[in-house]
C-alpha cells in the first residue's frame, strides 16, 4: 500500500460548537482562535479519502486553504484542474487555488493553529503560482467553505483567502488554462465551476 502523507483535519465537534451547518452548503464566519487543539488531528488521507473509513473522513474534514486570487482591476484569476491530487475536481473550472495542510506546516508550530493555515497557504501559493511567501501571515481567516451536498464536499473544510496578486506563474502540473476573468464574466459560465468556486 502507498502510505499517503498526514494532513491537517478538524473534527466535527469543533464546527458545530461555533453553530457552524451540518447540512447543505454556505460560507460562514469562524474563530479558529476558539479551537480547541483537542479538536485538531494530523491523519493521512489513506483513511480521509477511503470510502470504507467514510465516517472518519466525515467526522475529520482536511482542511483546505481555498485562496481566491485578484489583480489590481479587479479581476479573478481561474483556471481548468488537471493533474491535482483530488481526481473527483478534474475537468471542473475554480477560482480557488491552495490545498492540503501536512505536517511540516504544523511541525515548527504545533499549538498555534491559524500559524499552520497561514504556513499553509503560503507554500501552496508558492508551489502553484509562483509567489512570494509571507503573504498571509498578516491575514487572519475568518471565513469557511462547507459543503454537504457531494462526496468531496463532506470530507473537506475550506479556508476562505482573498488577496490581490498582479504577477503570476501559474504551475503547469495541476493547473491549465488560466485565465483573468471578471465577476460577471464567471458568472456566465458558473455551470463550469466547481461548487466551492460557486459559492463564492
Amino acid at each position: 500500500m502507498n502510505i499517503k502523507e498526514p494532513v491537517l483535519c478538524i473534527s466535527q465537534e469543533a464546527l458545530t460548537e461555533q453553530k457552524i451547518s451540518t447540512t447543505g452548503s454556505a460560507i460562514q464566519y469562524f474563530e479558529w482562535d476558539k479551537v480547541d487543539l483537542s479538536h485538531i488531528a494530523l491523519l493521512t488521507r489513506n483513511v480521509c479519502d477511503n470510502p470504507k473509513h467514510k465516517s472518519v473522513g466525515e467526522y475529520f474534514p482536511q482542511i483546505i486553504p481555498y485562496i481566491v486570487v485578484r489583480n489590481q482591476e479587479g479581476k479573478i484569476l481561474t483556471y481548468s484542474r488537471g493533474k491535482g491530487a483530488e481526481d473527483r475536481l478534474h475537468s471542473f473550472r475554480s477560482i480557488g487555488f491552495g490545498g492540503h495542510i501536512d505536517y511540516v506546516d504544523v511541525f515548527n508550530h504545533p499549538n498555534n493553529l491559524i500559524y499552520a493555515i497561514q504556513v499553509g497557504a503560503d507554500r501552496e501559493i508558492a508551489e502553484e503560482l509562483n509567489a512570494d511567501g509571507n503573504i498571509f501571515l498578516n491575514i487572519k481567516p475568518d471565513n469557511i467553505i462547507i459543503d454537504y451536498t457531494n462526496e468531496v464536499g463532506k470530507v473537506h473544510v475550506g479556508v476562505l483567502f482573498d488577496i490581490t496578486l498582479n504577477e503570476v506563474d501559474a504551475n503547469t502540473d495541476e493547473i491549465s488554462d488560466a485565465m483573468w476573468l471578471s465577476l460577471d464574466e464567471i458568472k456566465q459560465s458558473s455551470s463550469k465551476y466547481e461548487n466551492w468556486s460557486r459559492l463564492v
